[in-house]
């Protein structure tokens, strides 16, 4: 069965749903390597040793790692709008916890519950299209991450947009 040709409305729609995956997976993205950078600066104010901040640096990761699962399970159950904007929700608290956090501890369960709201980003991305379609939101999120060389982008065959 093909589907309707998409009208302009629907298209502008798409367009900017795509915008905003790709500037949340870029912000994802960034959000991971931030507390590395500051690494040197946090460890100094807070008095942590470096066992402590590979305990920090490590708390997103796993919680991340262990969150795709069950996040990939949300999706079916809840579906894409109503889970990433939960994990939008939980990631915006878990970055102002972060940023309020006055010890090991705090910074902790920050960082952990940062892995937690971010898993679903990819999980959801996946979910967005219809059945059938090809649609650019499937790859806009890893694409927001890797942007590979001219030589490999030359060598591709061009793709729709969303159809």
């Amino acid at each position: 069965m093909e589907l309707p040709p998409p009208t302009p409305r629907l298209r502008v729609i798409q367009r900017s749903a795509l915008a905003l995956l790709v500037f949340a997976g870029v912000v994802n993205y960034i959000d991971r390597g931030t507390l590395s950078i500051a690494n040197p600066l946090i460890r100094k104010e807070l008095g942590l040793s470096l066992g402590d901040m590979g305990l920090l640096l490590s708390a997103f990761l796993w919680a991340y790692a262990f969150s795709q699962l069950p996040a990939g399970g949300l999706v079916d159950r809840l579906g894409p709008r109503r889970l990433m904007a939960a994990g939008m929700a939980l990631w915006s608290l878990a970055q102002a916890a972060g940023g309020l956090a006055q010890g090991f501890t705090s910074l902790f369960v920050a960082r952990f519950a940062l892995g937690i709201g971010e898993s679903p980003m990819y999980p959801t991305c996946g979910r967005g299209c219809a059945t059938g379609s090809r649609c650019a939101t499937v790859g806009a999120p890893p694409a927001s991450l890797i942007v590979p060389p001219r030589s490999a982008r030359r060598s591709r065959p061009h793709s729709p947009p969303c159809s």
